[in-house]
């Protein structure tokens, strides 16, 4: 793995330990205690790193939030995935035309007093407020929409190395940007692996049953199941407001420990990229078309 300050493998209890047997495709960035820092020092090279397939490392992530409150919470396996697509920063009740107040929330379902309840909505709106503007930020160059925001105090443990893959079984025909900020007491444990393209180069003998015309989805899944277990892997251990920025589409990945954690889903169009020939759809199906692999539908731009 990069790092923008060789040497510093450990940062305020960041932990990186790199496998000299997979390519470098992560970078710790130098700690800022703003936004503004990381900009200042690293501008357009963040989209250009993202774009490469690297999981950029982000040692302080300031945020104006309740720590000691919010690691007290724990949700249900159920809420992994809920988040600002299904209103969790937005209001609870809403008033019907019978004059009745209706919960519209799913933070009201968990087992809490009413104003932890309203606290804790608090306090996610206002990392996720924060949380929009800073990415805009960095990723100045991109027009960002928000696809999704989660706020998972769900415990996670060993969930096996895996490409994501996602409803719908096609290629997207936009750039895909997601973020996982650690929120807990406890270090989350990430361990990674090759990028999808690399992968499909390293290990192409042994994907000659991939048919042709498979979807990304369906290829996804087929590379999880084929390689998840064998993958070398690095390790990296992030502490609280410390954060990791990497596609989970296109980089072979595990939690194997976390508790708490905000995670980020946007997009943004293809022709927004510092480099759009880069854009995962088009290189899947150059890179599978130059080694015989199947075949896969290149997206729309």
């Amino acid at each position: 793995m990069k790092e923008s300050n060789p040497g510093s493998g450990l940062q305020n209890g960041l932990v990186v330990e790199r496998n000299p047997e997979i390519d470098d495709n992560a970078i710790v960035l130098d700690r800022h205690d703003s936004i503004s820092g990381y900009i200042n020092t690293y501008g357009d090279k963040l989209a250009e790193w993202y774009e490469d397939h690297t999981a950029i490392v982000v040692p302080h992530w300031p945020l104006p939030i309740d720590l000691a409150f919010l690691q007290s919470i724990t949700m249900p396996p159920a809420y992994k995935k809920i988040g600002s697509a299904n209103g969790i920063d937005g209001p609870l009740f809403k008033r019907t035309k019978d004059n009745k107040y209706v919960g519209i929330n799913p933070l009201l379902n968990l087992n809490l007093e009413m104003m932890e309840t309203i606290y804790l909505r608090d306090q996610i709106q206002l990392a996720f407020r924060q949380i929009r503007l800073d990415i805009a930020r960095l990723f100045g160059r991109y027009r960002l929409v928000e696809a999704n925001m989660t706020f998972r105090c769900v415990p996670t443990r060993d969930e096996g190395m895996h490409l994501d893959a996602f409803a719908g079984g096609g290629v997207s025909p936009m750039h895909r940007m997601k973020f996982f900020i650690n929120i807990d007491s406890q270090n989350r444990e990430w361990q990674t692996s090759y990028s999808l393209p690399r992968a499909l180069e390293v290990y192409r003998d042994l994907l000659g049953d991939i048919p042709a015309g498979i979807n990304r989805n369906d290829l996804n899944h087929a590379l999880t199941a084929k390689l998840g277990n064998i993958l070398p892997r690095h390790r990296i251990s992030y502490p609280a407001l410390s954060c990791v920025i990497a596609n989970g589409e296109t980089i072979f990945h595990e939690v194997t420990f976390g508790n708490r954690m905000i995670a980020g889903e946007f997009f943004t169009p293809v022709e927004t990229m510092h480099a759009p020939d880069k854009f995962i759809g088009r290189q899947v199906a150059e890179t599978m078309q130059r080694f015989g692999i199947g075949q896969t539908e290149t997206a729309p731009v």
